[in-house]
C-alpha cells in the first residue's frame, strides 16, 4: 500500500502488490475496448517475425493493470483530490515500460524506483 505523498517517494523505493495473469483473453478485450487491434497484440505469426519474437501486451493494457495493482491509502487519496479540487495543477510523471509484458505470463513487476 502506497501511505506517503508522491513528494516523498525516494529512489530505491519499493513496494509489493497482488499479480495479475495476462492472458490471451485479457489481451482480446482490451483490443476490442480500444480498437488497438495492432497484430504484434493479436497475430502470433505477425509477432513472431517482430523484435519480440512473439505476442505482447498493449503499454496501455499494462499500464493501466499496474496502476490498478497499486492500493493507494485513502488519506492519500483524499489529499490528491484535494489538491486536484482547490485549483491547483497536478504534477505530470513520464512512464517507461522497460520490459515487453508477454501474454500468458505474470506480471509480477519490480516496481523499484529508478532514477532516469
Amino acid at each position: 500500500m502506497i501511505s506517503t505523498h508522491f513528494e516523498n517517494i525516494r529512489v530505491g523505493d519499493t513496494t509489493t502488490t497482488e499479480s495479475r495473469t495476462i492472458t490471451e483473453e485479457y489481451v482480446r478485450d482490451f483490443a476490442e475496448l480500444t480498437w488497438d487491434r495492432h497484430p504484434l497484440h493479436l497475430n502470433p505469426e505477425y509477432a513472431q517475425q517482430t523484435r519480440f519474437g512473439r505476442q505482447i501486451a498493449h503499454g496501455a493494457l499494462m499500464l493501466s493493470t499496474l496502476l490498478g495493482l497499486v492500493e493507494l491509502h485513502p488519506v492519500i487519496c483524499n489529499a490528491s483530490t484535494a489538491s486536484t479540487r482547490s485549483g491547483s495543477t497536478p504534477r505530470r510523471s513520464s512512464v517507461m515500460l522497460c520490459t515487453p509484458l508477454p501474454r500468458s505470463s505474470r506480471s509480477d513487476h519490480d516496481p523499484t524506483v529508478r532514477p532516469r
